[in-house]
């Protein structure tokens, strides 16, 4: 299961694994073969530029994919400052990021769904896990550590189901996460259309 760590955009037919999402968004886009994933760094001011770089991972791929997915999902923190979503105007910046990701998949025609982190774990920073499903994909979330020995770590060469947004991909990235039993809840998204 590719582990998305920030800047990373990735495919998988069955799950995918976000590490530390704090500031971050966990966007996923589901399909009826598989899930396509960003971890976007904080600040909705720019979605635009960066779902149209998921957009075109996306088509990439699998050129069809857009039309046949069924469900574009924000999983973010939407009530902590850092997020760089505006106090006070909080929920709708994070619908509006859906929105723009949205758009950016010309055909889709699905769901937007989400789910704030904020009440999930009382953690300030959290993993997340989607695992395909037919009909609506399972999302899981736990409390984060960065230094936990759950840990793995080594390098990633980019492929055309995982690869990197920017120049020269980090060597010393998670490549998997063995998050302790019992630790994942499954949380119920909301509609952000």
């Amino acid at each position: 299961m590719p582990e998305l760590s920030e800047h990373h955009l990735g495919y998988d037919a069955a799950q995918l694994g976000f590490p530390s999402i704090a500031a971050c968004r966990a966007i996923v886009l589901q399909t009826p073969t598989g899930l396509f994933g960003v971890h976007v760094a904080s600040a909705h001011t720019n979605a635009a530029a960066r779902a149209a770089e998921f957009a075109q991972f996306v088509t990439n791929h699998t050129p069809t994919a857009p039309a046949a997915a069924t469900y574009l999902f924000v999983v973010a923190y939407t009530e902590k400052p850092i997020t760089g979503y505006d106090e006070g105007r909080m929920l709708t910046q994070w619908k509006a990021e859906a929105k723009a990701f949205a758009d950016a998949l010309v055909g889709f025609t699905g769901r937007r769904m989400g789910y704030s982190l904020s009440p999930a774990n009382g953690a300030m920073s959290s993993y997340v896990r989607y695992t395909h499903n037919v009909g609506m994909a399972t999302i899981e979330t736990a409390a984060w550590d960065d230094h936990a020995a759950y840990l793995v770590r080594g390098s990633h060469t980019p492929t055309a189901n995982w690869t990197w947004r920017g120049q020269q991909v980090p060597r010393n990235i998670i490549t998997a996460v063995n998050i302790p039993g019992g630790s994942l809840k499954r949380v119920n998204p909301q509609s952000l259309d």
